[in-house]
């Protein structure tokens, strides 16, 4: 069962200390050639939106994340025990959805309610229209067919309209009619037999309206033959590859709160450019005083062979003048990898999770950009 969640705003328990957008950088001889917004003012990141997710997820202790409809939404529903903590929109998080859906962190557990949306632009803002199926027009008003249950009666309603009262014309007992099941015992009652639908242009009568929408996004008029639809997903959570993916983040997490208590501004996730105008992914970059103190090259891999990663990094380094680059491995790395690693001077610490970072990584990086 889901464990409740207040759903009142933003979540200053799981606010990170580096909130930064896969932002593009452009540096020449490891100087930045423009400033960098602040962190307050970029937009998250789905790395950033990920995190706060998989945070609350184990935090709360949530087993399933539940859609509710919205009336007021192009999207047409909601998932507020997430949006309202992290301030984020639907169309955003369904793409981070996706990506822990891909990785089997979250699995669809069955549709919760779908949503008729407009095939043009995809809102699920709309009015509905009940018109003739005839002509079309909207001009139409309902009759109803009732029977008094006592006497067999049967006739449109405007005849059990007496004196504002409603009498059978029938046997004249003053009758009410039923809705739902809410019949009372021994009370005389109208039952509901037909509807039917006149059309005052056409003066045609039908049984069935003919049903349109009007989307309230980009004005386009569209039926039950063209409509489209849109289903919410309540999701599960995998427990097991829930905790696997937040001790493979927790590496990063750590060093970027330990760096930046010394006063070392870091960033996550950042693509840079260099002299080619190539971009280069980075996990973390440092910066003091608008200039690059360094970067964290991160391998995940437990492949045979890690020459191409270290040929990447050996790139990025040529291309950006960053000279201060550390390549951090999930897993031990080939003898070539190492050799290559070595030789040209690349920081590399390797088996990464049976180290202590914080007495131990940390401290040689900060070294090392003290020295540079």
């Amino acid at each position: 069962m889901t464990r409740p969640v207040t759903t009142t705003g933003e979540d200053p328990e799981i606010k990170p200390k580096v909130e930064r957008e896969m932002t593009t950088i452009e540096i020449s001889d490891g100087r930045l050639m423009q400033n960098i917004p602040k962190e307050k003012n970029m937009p998250m990141s789905n790395e950033d939106i990920e995190d706060k997710i998989l945070e609350i997820i184990e935090r709360d202790g949530l087993t399933e994340i539940v859609p509710l409809p919205s009336n007021l939404s192009p999207e047409g529903g909601f998932y507020p025990e997430l949006e309202e903590k992290i301030g984020i929109d639907t169309s955003k998080l369904l793409q981070v959805f996706k990506s822990l859906t891909d990785r089997g962190i979250l699995k669809p557990a069955g549709v919760e309610f779908k949503k008729v949306v407009c095939p043009r632009c995809l809102s699920a803002l709309n009015i509905i229209n009940l018109g003739c199926p005839f002509c079309k027009s909207i001009n139409i008003a309902r009759q109803r067919i009732l029977q008094h249950e006592a006497c067999g009666f049967l006739g449109p309603e405007e005849r059990f309209t007496e004196g504002g009262k409603t009498v059978c014309p029938r046997c004249g007992a003053e009758v009410e009619i039923i809705r739902g099941q809410s019949e009372e015992v021994g009370k005389d009652v109208l039952k509901v037999h037909s509807t039917l639908f006149i059309c005052y242009d056409c003066n045609e009568v039908s049984t069935e309206p003919y049903i349109s929408f009007r989307c309230l996004t980009c004005g386009m008029i569209y039926d039950l033959v063209s409509f489209e639809s849109k289903s919410f997903y309540r999701y599960a959570i995998n427990v097991e590859a829930l905790h696997k993916t937040l001790e493979l983040k927790k590496p990063l997490k750590i060093i970027a709160e330990e760096v930046s208590k010394k006063g070392i501004e870091v960033q996550q996730q950042v693509m840079i450019t260099g002299l080619s105008k190539v971009p280069h992914r980075v996990n973390l970059l440092f910066k003091k005083d608008e200039k690059i103190m360094g970067a964290i090259i991160v391998i995940t891999d437990k492949g045979e062979s890690h020459l191409h990663e270290i040929m990447r990094v050996l790139v990025l380094r040529t291309d950006t003048g960053i000279k201060n680059l550390y390549v951090l491995s999930y897993y031990k790395l080939d003898e070539d990898a190492k050799r290559l690693a070595q030789f040209n001077k690349i920081m590399v610490i390797e088996d990464v999770f049976s180290k202590d970072i914080t007495n131990e990584i940390v401290p040689q990086i900060l070294k090392s950009m003290e020295e540079s």
